[in-house]
């Protein structure tokens, strides 16, 4: 059956019937659906950014984890070719062929017997020598100085390193709250007695 102008005229649109509604319902039944459909998306919003706060926090323990790994296993190979590549051309051209590891375990030896003679007074005479020298020197002055305060600090026969080996829990920055500390040294406060 054809349609009219008249016929399209005399039936108002949904859309125009749905404002009139509007219209006839109360303020508050308004403001309900429009607050519930802000809820929906403010709901959207919060799972999706509690979504994006756990991937990035998985994210940062992943990278946490690994990057101590990757990092000991590349500073480790590194380590074992360096010494291994700085011993292994003498064995190769004494024995004709190359066995891995072998300079390594040489370059082990030698730093051993180094931390053995530099122990003795001998030793220490040299190293007293070699270091009044370097310090001599303008600009290496200053890079040995850097490289001899960080061998300090992890020497095992140094007292300074000790201050490190022993570690506290402390109460930091308010009550409940705890941090993980190093003892680096003691005071002790003196309160005169004239106060």
């Amino acid at each position: 059956m054809p349609v009219t102008p008249t016929d399209v005229e005399a039936q108002p649109s949904s859309r125009l019937m749905g404002a009139e509604e509007e219209k006839d319902r109360k303020p508050g039944e308004i403001e309900r659906r429009q607050s519930g459909a802000m809820r929906q998306r403010s709901g959207q919003q919060a799972l999706t950014s509690i979504v994006h706060s756990w991937a990035s926090r998985k994210f940062a323990v992943g990278c946490a984890i690994l990057f101590p790994v990757a990092v000991t296993v590349y500073v480790t190979w590194w380590f074992l070719t360096f010494f291994d590549n700085f011993f292994s051309p003498i064995y190769y051209k004494l024995f004709d062929f190359h066995v891995f590891g072998l300079g390594f375990i040489t370059s082990m030896a030698f730093i051993f017997l180094i931390g053995v003679f530099f122990s003795s007074w001998l030793g220490s005479a040299l190293l007293g020598i070699g270091e009044w020298i370097i310090k001599r020197l303008p600009l290496v002055k200053h890079i040995y100085s850097a490289s001899k305060q960080v061998s300090a600090a992890i020497n095992p026969e140094n007292e300074a390193s000790k201050a490190f080996q022993e570690c506290v829990i402390i109460r930091h920055p308010r009550k409940g709250e705890y941090a993980i500390a190093f003892i680096t040294g003691r005071t002790v406060l003196q309160v005169s007695s004239g106060v």
